[in-house]
């Protein structure tokens, strides 16, 4: 290959405005010209302005005159755009998601005269940007105060072990300890967690408009525990639904109950003994029995009795329980339901 000084560069000028291919079949300079000038150029469609469009493409409507047409649009590179439906991308807006306070620690059911636990764990999910374009920091601070009510707390800060950055760990754990007392009644522990002041930093959208990570937010979760007092049968504690001397769920097609919460109104006890006592602690008005053998549906009893008297539960000492009586005849696989 000879060295630039010898290369020789040569353009091709002609007057002709028509585009045509030059030497080396590249277009003439005068060709590149004719046909950026005619791009650009004021639109002339050269048609009868009455003729209309019958296909409609893009951003041009149907039935839209050559005349309405050469008026929209100034040039033919803007009816080719329109044509081609050719905009900018849409601004994508930037937000958060999966950022909450939950609770590690189990609620649930929770028998008449139990502990409290002795600790409740939390845990902070530090959210996850959303449409930002290749954000490094997380949406919320790892920083913030948490306070618990409930269980025997008033306004009780929980603590955290977590070190944190602006860009991890994503989730920032919280504990509570020491905390004493017994289960007599439904429980509730609210947690209200307030993050810090100072934002995580910022992030852009696809128009490279910033977000800054948020400041000072609340969030909230509660531990929901549900009391409930256990039955007795000849004085023993209830603790299978498919209960009494023998088994199974019974014709009834009802399970035996083993909790009775504060809302419970009806007690069933499957394949019940004739001559054993049921205690329940709500005072019950009808009694029914099911016989297996004959299916005949829920029978409602006349003799019966029902005596008031107290018992210790987990030592809690007197706790109301209504002692009931049936002492109808002597066979098994009868099942009985005593409603307030």
């Amino acid at each position: 290959m000879p060295p630039y000084d010898d290369m020789v560069y040569t353009t091709h000028l002609q007057t002709d405005t028509s585009p045509t291919l030059g030497s080396n079949n590249l277009l003439t300079s005068g060709a590149v010209f004719s046909a950026l000038e005619a791009v650009n150029s004021d639109l002339d469609l050269d048609l009868p302005d009455s003729h209309y469009v019958q296909n409609a493409v893009g951003n041009i409507p149907l039935n839209r005159t050559v005349a309405q047409l050469e008026s929209d649009y100034s040039s033919l590179q803007e009816i080719v755009q329109a044509m081609l439906k050719i905009e900018g991308a849409p601004q994508i807006e930037v937000d958060i998601t999966g950022a909450a306070l939950t609770f590690s620690t189990a609620g649930g059911d929770q028998e008449y005269g139990t502990s409290y636990p002795t600790r409740v764990d939390l845990s902070f999910n530090r959210g996850t940007w959303v449409n930002a374009i290749n954000p490094t920091v997380l949406p919320h601070t790892g920083d913030g105060t948490l306070v618990l009510n409930g269980l025997g707390l008033t306004n009780a800060n929980a603590s955290s072990p977590t070190s944190f950055t602006v860009s991890s760990p994503q989730d920032i754990d919280y504990s509570k300890t020491g905390i004493t007392g017994t289960f007599t009644s439904n429980q509730t522990l609210n947690a209200t967690l307030t993050t810090g002041s100072t934002s995580t930093g910022s992030v852009v959208d696809n128009y490279g408009v910033s977000t800054s990570g948020p400041v000072s937010q609340t969030f909230n979760a509660n531990l929901s525990f549900a009391v409930y007092k256990p039955v007795f049968v000849n004085n023993s504690k209830i603790t299978s639904t498919a209960t009494g001397s023998a088994g199974g769920g019974g014709e009834s097609g009802k399970n035996g109950t083993v909790k009775v919460f504060s809302n419970t109104t009806t007690v069933i006890i499957v394949d019940h003994v004739y001559n054993h006592t049921i205690e329940i602690p709500f005072e019950p008005n009808t009694l029914q029995i099911y016989v297996e053998f004959g299916n005949t549906g829920w029978s409602t009893q006349t003799t019966w009795s029902k005596v008031q008297g107290t018992r210790t539960i987990n030592g809690q000492p007197n706790v109301v329980y209504w002692t009931v009586s049936w002492t109808g005849a002597n066979r098994v696989q009868v099942d009985v339901k005593l409603i307030e």
